[in-house]
């Protein structure tokens, strides 16, 4: 299952995107958009997972987060947190 992702950063980088999924299960492939110009985050990107229910957890939780270059290391532990409640 294919996951948009966007409302990302310009400044985001794939390893940072990949650091707050990847605590909540496995993650198939991941694409980052980026502008070929600049080399910058064209601001989305796609997540591909293996399990539905996955795919529909994950966006729950992440709908209405504003993802930027300044990505806490507390960003994936709140989001488990999330996940477990």
């Amino acid at each position: 299952m294919r996951l948009y992702v966007g409302s990302l950063h310009f400044n985001i980088t794939e390893d940072m995107l990949r650091s707050i999924f990847e605590p909540f299960g496995k993650i198939e492939h991941m694409q980052l958009m980026i502008d070929t110009e600049t080399g910058r985050s064209k601001g989305y990107g796609f997540i591909t997972v293996k399990k539905k229910n996955l795919r529909i957890r994950l966006t729950q939780i992440i709908s209405g987060f504003f993802f930027c270059s300044e990505i806490s290391s507390e960003m994936p532990k709140m989001l488990k947190k999330q996940w477990n409640s």
